[in-house]
């Protein structure tokens, strides 16, 4: 009888164990749940990324207005068109004016010409428009491939975080069999088994939740990406990789949010130059020939016209004036808060990589270790079966934790790279998302 009980217990020991272990190896994640890459070298989400921007009506939109503005450029350096008139005067009378005989027809033919380089200055304005437009369609690009990336971060992660319920189901189940034989043996009592039932409810809760946040997950990037095709996409997945944050705060005006404030202010400017050249008065040209049909004789004329200044256009220039306020103001805002982003950003990608390293490299090891012994106990008679399942438990727990460390880990980064415009850890910190 004793030696059937150690074989027993030799066999679930060995049972469990095996499935644990071999649960680890076969999946093509890293044990430890880090199921995220460097964009650079992923390919999987680099073509979920090329297929987002492909497919985005957004960016093709501001592409076209783009175009347009090259079209508004072309436009705005045209002067005005000469103007062609024709009159009549002294006819449909009454007397001798009754009739056309003694009319005076005149044709003439007047051009504006402008002053004060006002067309220099609307293209100026239109190139820093399109300019602005240009930066513009850099943002969303980033914004987009953050957006992708954020999605694709969730998916490995909903997917991993279902591969370890099912784990845990499958060992609770496992559990419950072995509790239940070993009550019908007599070796244990009925609270053993009512305690295996719960934690393999508890289990299947667990792996419910699981599905349904996967779910969520390929729903959100469904979205972005135009498509119900993303459970095809083959959702490559790679350990969280150490490398060096460099020095970005001495690079911190280069960030796009902030760089495009360059092109705000430069068309701020433009608009101002442009409205004080709108305050010089433009001439205009006129020449002509006149018929007098009463003498049956012709003249010559001319003529030039000078407004009188009396507005000079103040309106116009004071508002380009609170205008280019306005701006600086909201500059020195947008730095304020880009680089208060920066630095919470920043320090939270460092405590997070900590974390994560604690648990891959303390907390995980340690929960190991606390299994295997409590399994080496239970075999050798020492501890009670739910001990193991405790200690495995929490074995598992430490590797959920270590999942969700390592996707908030990477959407930090990808609010990063956002942020600065570069992928961190390309090596030629090359922009991601340029014009």
């Amino acid at each position: 009888m004793a030696r059937n009980r150690s074989a027993f217990r030799a066999f679930v020991f060995f049972f469990l164990t095996t499935t644990i272990l071999a649960a680890d190896c076969g999946e093509r994640c890293s044990n430890d749940g880090n199921c995220f890459v460097r964009a650079s070298d992923n390919q999987a989400l680099s073509w979920v990324i090329s297929q987002a921007l492909d497919r985005n009506q957004e960016l093709q939109a501001l592409s076209i207005e783009i175009r347009v503005a090259d079209s508004r450029i072309h436009q705005s350096g045209r002067s005005p068109n000469p103007e062609l008139e024709f009159e009549a005067e002294e006819f449909g009378g009454n007397g001798s004016f009754s009739g056309y005989g003694v009319s005076t027809l005149s044709w003439s033919l007047s051009r504006q010409v402008e002053t004060g380089s006002k067309r220099g200055n609307r293209v100026r304005v239109s190139n820093y428009e399109k300019e602005l437009l240009k930066n513009d369609y850099g943002t969303r690009k980033l914004d987009l491939i953050k957006a992708v990336t954020s999605a694709y971060i969730r998916v490995c992660a909903a997917k991993k975080m279902v591969v370890l319920s099912r784990e845990s189901l499958k060992l609770a189940e496992q559990a419950r069999e072995a509790v239940s034989r070993r009550v019908e043996a007599g070796k244990d009592s009925m609270m053993e088994k009512s305690k295996a039932d719960v934690s393999k409810s508890i289990a299947a809760i667990e792996l419910g939740q699981a599905e349904r946040g996967l779910e969520r997950a390929f729903i959100s990037i469904n979205e972005i990406l135009g498509t119900e095709d993303s459970k095809k996409i083959e959702f490559t997945a790679l350990e969280v990789t150490d490398f060096t944050l460099p020095n970005l705060e001495t690079r911190i005006m280069d960030f796009p949010d902030l760089n495009r404030w360059e092109a705000v202010s430069g068309h701020g400017h433009a608009v101002l130059k442009a409205q004080k050249s709108q305050a010089l008065p433009d001439l205009t040209f006129k020449g002509g020939l006149s018929r007098f049909k009463a003498s049956d004789e012709y003249a010559y004329f001319c003529a030039v016209a000078l407004p009188i200044p009396f507005t000079g256009n103040s309106g116009g220039i004071r508002e380009a004036e609170l205008n280019l306020e306005k701006i600086e103001k909201e500059r020195k805002f947008s730095e304020l808060k880009i680089k208060s982003a920066f630095a919470s950003s920043f320090n939270s990608l460092k405590t997070l990589s900590s974390q994560t390293r604690t648990l891959k490299e303390e907390i995980i090891p340690a929960s190991l270790s606390a299994f295997e012994l409590a399994s080496e106990g239970y075999r050798l008679g020492k501890f009670g079966f739910l001990e193991m399942l405790d200690a495995q438990r929490t074995l598992f727990e430490s590797r959920l934790e270590l999942v969700k460390a390592s996707e908030e880990f990477h959407l930090e980064k990808a609010e990063l790279e956002r942020l600065i415009g570069h992928a961190l850890d390309c090596p030629e910190f090359k922009k991601i998302g340029g014009n």
